[in-house]
């Protein structure tokens, strides 16, 4: 008995060990060979040529160059170090002058002057430097037998999709000559700036979306608010047997259209059912909540949601401005949403900036209000107002106009462009904000022109701290999911740290 129990303890500790040392050789195996970072790599160059099919074989060479950043690789053979001469600095700076000059309006009487001047700074301080000639990144799948040395050995093991983005964002505003200076191929922004942009152009799913919604939301004025609210209220509780029996879901996110406090309590909804008492609305938050049987509901302010959707890292700080027929905004601080004591932090858009008589209307009835001015209701109203514009004209021809560079459209996008830059800079002032990301719908049709008439209202607006706003400033992907992949985010990710 006695040897059969030795027996078996002994192949039992033989097998544990052989177990232990199979493990520790595929590990050394795939570390030798950089198995995780090539499979990371051709990850990563498939969803960009999903996104963009244009990109071709820049996939590969985007992919190893984001993962090859000193910031993500774990490897010690990867140079930590961006720090470029003075010479370069000074180059780089002229450039991004010579750009910001030609961002300028075209009716803008100082524009040529001022590319003249920013052209003649270019061409000085590229006679100092020496553009190096930098070798393209791997163009081609990594395979298993690939030869680490040759770059796999640098690639991350592991990278969140939102720093992604955010490298994407910070290549696509380099010159060829800057890349390069960065040790990045010249043909890299330019891949960066198109795959930038098929994320935000519209697929037909989202086109036919905004149809129904325009439908529900003309149907929705003809009923009053007790109506609506039972409506939405019967909309959920569908969903919820739908898709929510059987204990499917143990907690659920709704993103509302109005300030919430941090218990969930909806404070105001004037955008659905316009002014109503408080008893309505606290009576709506407890229905909203025990709509689904069994399950956790958590009610977030819209753009509370979707900022979270944005959220880099669970200690950044950062704003996130929706830019839509309103203004909406929420501060992030240390990963936290600012709300205040009251729940009301983050109403930008009823911030007055215009103080004259006929100041433009905002939808809450008061006179000058952000949302009246830099929304694409209020950019609407701002071109009715000129005289040589017809008052039928729709937000989809000003969108057009603009895109055309027609000089009343690009004159009242960027009138209304800079009310939000002059918002953002009090707030990088009074706060230290690095980042901001404006999405939307009228944001998102304008694109990447009105990004850049932001940040040059913001950069005019702000003390000169030596920050870059065009890289402060970023558009989020125009999909009308911000909000729903943010709620998401917070309960799987975030909540558990509240």
């Amino acid at each position: 008995m006695l040897n059969t129990l030795d027996t078996v303890i002994a192949f039992a500790v033989i097998m544990t060990v052989l177990s232990l040392l199979i493990t520790l050789v595929v590990q050394m195996v795939s570390a030798a060979l950089s198995l995780r970072g090539k499979n990371l790599a051709n990850a990563l160059a498939l969803t960009f040529q999903t996104i963009d099919p244009t990109i071709g074989k820049y996939a590969h060479s985007l992919a190893a160059q984001i993962l090859c950043d000193p910031i993500f690789s774990d490897s010690l053979w990867q140079k930590k170090n961006r720090n470029l001469d003075e010479n370069a600095q000074k180059f780089i700076a002229a450039q991004r002058k010579l750009r910001d000059a030609t961002l300028r309006r075209l009716d803008d009487p100082a524009r040529a002057e001022a590319i003249s001047k920013a052209t003649a700074e270019v061409n000085t301080a590229k006679a100092a430097v020496t553009i190096p000639n930098v070798r393209p990144n791997r163009e081609t799948p990594w395979g298993f037998w690939a030869i680490p040395w040759s770059g796999a050995m640098q690639i991350a093991t592991a990278i969140r999709p939102g720093e992604i983005y955010r490298v994407l964002q910070e290549m696509r505003e380099m010159t060829p000559e800057e890349a390069q200076l960065l040790n990045i191929p010249k043909q890299l922004p330019e891949k960066a700036r198109g795959l930038i942009a098929a994320l935000h152009r519209l697929d037909l799913p989202a086109i036919e979306s905004r149809v129904k919604l325009k439908d529900i939301a003309a149907a929705a004025k003809i009923f009053a608010p007790e109506q609506q609210k039972a409506v939405l209220l019967d909309a959920i509780r569908d969903a919820g047997r739908r898709v929510g029996d059987g204990g499917r879901f143990d907690r659920v996110g709704i993103g509302f259209a109005g300030p919430v406090s941090e218990g969930g309590l909806i404070l105001s909804a004037p955008t659905i059912f316009g002014s109503v008492n408080g008893r309505v609305l606290e009576d709506l938050s407890h229905e909203l909540m025990s709509a689904w049987a069994s399950t956790q509901v958590h009610i977030l302010n819209d753009v509370t949601a979707a900022g979270y959707r944005f959220l880099t890292r669970p200690d950044e700080d950062f704003c996130v401005f929706t830019v839509g027929s309103g203004i909406g905004s929420k501060v992030f601080l240390q990963g936290r949403p600012s709300l205040g004591v009251g729940g009301w932090g983050g109403e930008l858009g009823h911030l007055r900036v215009d103080h004259t008589p006929d100041a433009l209307s905002c939808d809450c009835g008061e006179r000058g209000h952000l949302g009246g001015i830099a929304s694409g209701r209020g950019a609407l109203a701002l071109a009715r107002r000129l005289p040589s514009i017809p008052a039928t004209v729709s937000s989809e021809d000003l969108v057009q106009a603009f895109h055309d560079e027609r000089p009343w459209a690009v004159s009242v996008i960027g009138e209304a462009a800079g009310s939000l830059g002059r918002v953002m800079a009090t707030l990088h002032l009074a706060l230290a904000l690095p980042r901001f990301v404006v999405y939307g719908g009228f944001a998102g049709a304008l694109g990447e022109p009105y990004r850049l008439l932001l940040a040059q209202a913001a950069q005019a607006a702000s003390w000169r701290t030596g920050n870059d706003w065009s890289r402060m400033i970023e558009l989020g992907p125009d999909d009308d999911v911000s909000g729903l992949i943010g709620a998401g985010r917070y309960l799987h990710e975030f909540q558990q740290h509240e």
